[in-house]
């Protein structure tokens, strides 16, 4: 892991390939890379939405290496080490990417993410 990252995750990609029997999306996801190293900052509400009233999102930068990995918008996040992590368990929504100015390929490469966190129920209870 290159210094200064400080964390290990998965990245999701989801999809909606059918409904379920009353109409309702069925996601399925697909785990496209585990092991990614990363380090997340929380970033500052946005003062002018602030001072007009509007309720703004939680907003989340994170750095993850190796640059050579495929992500796109929608795309989710999932911290899974270390576990005295405060991002531990949580899921982030990917909104951006950005790419340094290196090949895909160096080793010196990283992503710029910014995100916001996934806060949607993901479980299903049976009613029986």
């Amino acid at each position: 892991m290159p210094a200064g990252l400080n964390l290990l995750g998965c990245i999701w990609r989801f999809s909606y390939p059918q409904d379920d029997s009353i109409g309702g999306a069925v996601p399925s996801g697909t785990m496209l890379y585990q092991e990614v190293a990363a380090r997340i900052s929380s970033q500052r509400p946005i003062s002018a939405l602030l001072a007009q009233g509007v309720e703004s999102i939680a907003l989340y930068s994170a750095l993850v290496w190796p640059s050579s990995m495929d992500i796109s918008e929608n795309d989710q996040f999932e911290v899974t080490a270390p576990e005295i992590s405060p991002y531990y368990g949580k899921k982030f929504i990917i909104l951006g990417v950005q790419r340094t100015s290196t090949y895909a390929n160096n080793s010196q490469g990283y992503l710029i993410l910014t995100m916001r966190r996934n806060t949607e129920a993901r479980s299903v209870q049976s009613i029986g």
